[in-house]
């Protein structure tokens, strides 16, 4: 079922390829050198998880939310097509990553997977270029349950993050501090947005999350500070 928001944006982008003039779509540049550099059969993972990431090793980096028999794997492929899984989720270190990976300032790779753990809420893990796998935290519910967005590393040198649920409220930010374990900075309980699901990101010298709120059939957004 089309919700109304979708059925509207696809009225809007018919109304934008029919009126725009021939002339112009013929300006628009035809990309012709696509290739593929891998492919996952399922036995290597399959549903992968938000955009790759650039490592500091020129290698890509990202993770898949299942596959090979596994709850969720974490990847790395080179640029020539090599394809390494660094290692795969169980539910006890955690499952079904969601939210993609971050590169910190260490080098290592953090993200959070959306349930598995201690608590089956979700957790906050680290992994090294080699695929050495640290489960670093267990959302509890309390402190947020259901992580989705990716992590966000800011200028202060902490990570960020949100829960989709959680926290007595809508949800979660939290904070991972170097050499300090996971912390709630603080729970979102505004009723009128519910339910993080994006990244963090930085914004002069605020730190901003897209809220997305689910009412009916009628998808909303917001952007909260």
């Amino acid at each position: 079922m089309f919700s109304q928001r979708k059925i509207f944006l696809y009225l809007l982008l018919g109304a934008f390829l029919i009126f725009v003039t021939p002339s112009a779509r013929a300006q628009w540049p035809v990309v012709t050198n696509i290739a593929t550099v891998g492919t996952f059969t399922g036995a290597n993972g399959f549903a992968p998880c938000d955009n790759l990431i650039l490592g500091t090793d020129g290698n890509l980096y990202g993770s898949m939310s299942a596959g090979n028999g596994s709850l969720g794997t974490v990847f790395k492929i080179s640029t020539s097509g090599s394809l390494t899984t660094l290692c795969t989720f169980n539910g006890s270190n955690g499952a079904n990553p969601q939210g993609g990976l971050v590169q910190a300032s260490d080098g290592n790779y953090y993200g959070t997977t959306g349930s598995g753990g201690i608590y089956n809420e979700g957790t906050v893990f680290k992994i090294t270029q080699n695929g050495v796998l640290t489960t670093l935290y267990s959302f509890n519910g309390a402190t947020g349950a259901i992580p989705r967005g990716a992590l966000f590393q800011s200028e202060d040198g902490n990570l960020y993050g949100t829960t989709s649920i959680g926290g007595g409220g809508s949800g979660t930010v939290s904070r991972l501090a170097p050499a300090a374990p996971w912390q709630p900075c603080s729970a979102l309980t505004d009723p009128t947005a519910q339910a993080p699901m994006q990244v963090l990101f930085k914004a002069r010298t605020a730190v901003f999350t897209a809220r997305l709120k689910v009412e009916g059939p009628m998808e909303t957004g917001q952007s909260t500070r």
